[in-house]
């Protein structure tokens, strides 16, 4: 498994989506799948779905997760765990600032008065070394049915387009679905809907709680690095 990811360089990698997307808890199932553990690893403390757990932005070198628990000679991936969007939180800045790498490691959320940052209470400079390779949108499948969250990623993901991005779509909560047809019927309609190949397009579930790995997660999750590294 380790062996099909090594490269030299370190690939910046964004998770980006609203607050409970689960954009936390897909980093932890990519660092349970790379290592050699039994059980799953929790690497980042995950939120409820109407909680702020993550209130900075923040650089994660998977490697940092691993020590302890695998010794690759190089695993490249860092991923940069973003807060969750919701109505007030982007309205100073955009994708493009985080994308061009002008936003700096433990930016906080919030700047020193309580209010969302904007785009004078960040550094500005562009930096290659956070610049994005790989954007990873994280949506859960009720989006489609959230109009304020569902308008803020078809906006965002524009943008990432018109700045030459090929994003990846993580869809996931599928499994809080137990209508079968219920659940074809909203992911045809996400897929039409998205604006993206559906080949860029990925149902997943993360581990949550589970005390013991799971193979079809596991595989999930390895299709989903494999996306991301060939990017």
């Amino acid at each position: 498994m380790l062996g099909d990811f090594l490269y030299d360089m370190p690939i910046n990698v964004m998770m980006y989506g609203p607050k409970g997307a689960g954009k936390s808890s897909l980093i932890n199932s990519f660092v349970t799948c790379l290592s050699l553990e039994n059980r799953p690893i929790v690497a980042r403390i995950v939120a409820k779905q109407s909680d702020h757990v993550t209130n900075e932005y923040e650089m994660c070198p998977i490697l940092q997760f691993l020590q302890g628990h695998a010794t690759p000679p190089s695993v490249p991936f860092v991923f940069w765990d973003l807060w969750g969007y919701s109505e007030t939180d982007f309205k100073g800045i955009s994708i493009k600032h985080f994308l061009k790498g002008m936003v700096p490691d433990k930016q906080q959320r919030l700047n020193t008065k309580g209010n969302p940052i904007d785009s004078a209470d960040i550094d500005g400079t562009a930096a290659l070394s956070r610049e994005i390779m790989v954007l990873v949108f994280v949506l859960p499948l009720s989006a489609i049915l959230d109009g304020s969250v569902w308008s803020h990623f078809r906006t965002a993901c524009s943008t990432a387009i018109g700045e030459k991005y090929l994003p990846i779509l993580v869809v996931t909560a599928s499994d809080t679905i137990s209508n079968v047809k219920q659940k074809k019927e909203d992911q045809d309609e996400l897929l039409s809907k998205c604006g993206l190949d559906a080949a860029n397009v990925y149902f997943h579930t993360n581990y949550t709680s589970e005390r013991n790995r799971d193979i079809d997660k596991d595989l999930s999750t390895r299709r989903l690095l494999t996306a991301i590294f060939n990017r």
